[in-house]
């Protein structure tokens, strides 16, 4: 898709933020508490169960023993390519292929890197033992 809008591909970065300690710990409980009035309003749940669900996750979130991992994030950037120069069809599939170098999902040498903590690309101070 991005090579067909004329994205020439500079790099590719692939996250999964987890913890046992750290902010990763509350986006479950950030997230329902934001998403709360749209589950009310869809018939979802009631106040109540919603409320504590959020108690819950909270709660969750500040045992020490509890180790969280929230979706893997994809982050892709590159450059606006000329029309002239723009791959289209078998190309596009070709110069995918190669330049992740599937060797298996998320393992292309070339263009994937995993950063040593997900906390660092979020720029989320860890605390305690790494």
């Amino acid at each position: 898709m991005l090579l067909e809008s004329g994205l020439a591909i500079g790099g590719v970065a692939v996250t999964q933020p987890s913890d046992i300690v750290g902010d990763v710990k509350l986006l479950s409980a950030l997230s329902m508490e934001n998403v709360a009035d749209a589950v009310l309003a869809a018939g979802l749940a009631n106040r109540d169960e919603a409320d504590r669900l959020v108690a819950a996750l909270y709660e969750s979130a500040h045992d020490p023993g509890t180790f969280v991992s929230v979706a893997r994030a994809i982050q892709v950037w590159g450059r606006l390519t000329p029309p002239s120069s723009r791959a289209t069809g078998l190309e596009i599939r070709s110069k995918t292929s190669r330049m992740m170098n599937w060797s298996g999902p998320f393992r292309g040498k070339e263009s994937v890197r995993q950063p040593s903590s997900a906390n660092s690309l979020l720029n989320i101070p860890r605390s305690g033992p790494r």
